[in-house]
């Protein structure tokens, strides 16, 4: 009976490891399986908008980045993004399109038009 109480407690764990540690991993960018993000945080408190003035780069930041960067681009399970200038908008539109590390690639999820409004964005947290 000891036996299979401790068998069943070390199952258990290894389940709710699982679980939170899929939870992370679809966090940062995750999408269900209707295309859009599942996880949503506070809208950050200064928008920027793209070259089309229709993008709500704050909304995008906080359903696609927030997660991982943090409200204000703090930092949080991912890099911060504080004190990126404008010459920097390229390397960030790269990095949102492309991915690397541990960060998703949206180049697939986002149109060119929102990824210049994010990365414009991103470069407005270290104003």
């Amino acid at each position: 009976m000891r036996r299979s109480t401790v068998r069943s407690v070390l199952s258990l764990g290894l389940v709710i490891a699982l679980v939170l540690s899929f939870g992370l991993v679809a966090a940062c960018g995750g999408d269900s399986d209707d295309g859009e993000p599942t996880e949503e945080t506070a809208e950050p408190a200064s928008t920027a908008g793209g070259s089309d003035g229709d993008i709500d780069a704050a909304a995008l930041y906080s359903t696609s980045c927030a997660t991982c960067h943090g409200a204000e681009g703090q930092g949080a399970s991912a890099p911060d993004l504080q004190g990126f200038e404008e010459g920097d908008l390229a390397s960030i539109e790269q990095q949102i399109r492309e991915g690397g590390g541990s960060m998703p690639a949206f180049g697939d999820r986002l149109s060119d038009e929102e990824i210049g409004a994010l990365a414009e964005y991103v470069v407005a947290f270290g104003q």
